[in-house]
């Protein structure tokens, strides 16, 4: 939803998965979240299954730099967002090279199952998110669009990764997080696009 020129507003609701690989160095057996005593060297690796709700505000940051370019400017928008979101998830994280279960959170009986056996949404871990990143929107035509998304994700949780960071010169919590990119193409299905490029956030003042 565009409030003006310069803000807009909008949700997003994502599916996905996103993992990642830790391998054996000196010294990483002493940093291994290994509760029950299942980590057997060489590494570790975790998968996480989320599901997530956000708000997100943008700001028009071509229609900012509009107001010191005499000339106008060319077919593209550059959105700045920020936001925050509600993110349930089921992490899991295993041994490197056997695959074998080191610990979990979102399964059942994970000690028992090995973490295969997702709890329910409503009894899955949930944690807020934290938002920012850009967003280019270039037209191609007056209907097509070319996009190109780059976002970061912050979670209010260090349990994405199903481990825990014991650091002694940690003081506070780390928080995990990952980054989103993708390129897509947008099309308008009700006419032609309206002219943005045009618009100067102070026109008429």
């Amino acid at each position: 939803k565009e409030i003006n020129q310069l803000f807009s507003i909008q949700t997003t609701a994502i599916i996905g998965q996103f993992g990642g690989i830790r391998r054996e160095k000196e010294g990483l057996p002493n940093e291994i979240f290994d509760p029950y005593g299942f980590y057997q060297g060489s590494g570790e690796y975790f998968v996480c299954d989320f599901k997530e709700l956000d708000l997100q505000a943008l700001v028009n940051v071509s229609n900012i730099l509009s107001l010191f370019d005499i000339g106008g400017f060319n077919n593209y928008i550059i959105y700045a967002k920020g936001g925050i979101g509600y993110n349930i998830f089921n992490t899991v994280n295993r041994n490197l090279e056997s695959g074998d279960y080191i610990y979990s959170y979102g399964y059942e009986d994970e000690f028992l199952n090995g973490g295969l056996v997702k709890k329910s949404l409503g009894e899955s871990p949930a944690e807020t998110v934290y938002i920012y990143g850009l967003v280019f929107n270039y037209e191609i035509t007056e209907k097509v669009s070319l996009l190109l998304d780059f976002t970061k994700r912050v979670g209010k949780t260090d349990k994405w990764d199903a481990s825990i960071s014991n650091f002694s010169n940690v003081v506070a919590s780390r928080y995990d997080n990952f980054n989103f990119y993708s390129i897509g193409i947008s099309y308008n299905i009700n006419g032609e696009l309206e002219k943005k490029k045009q618009k100067r956030p102070l026109e008429g003042l």
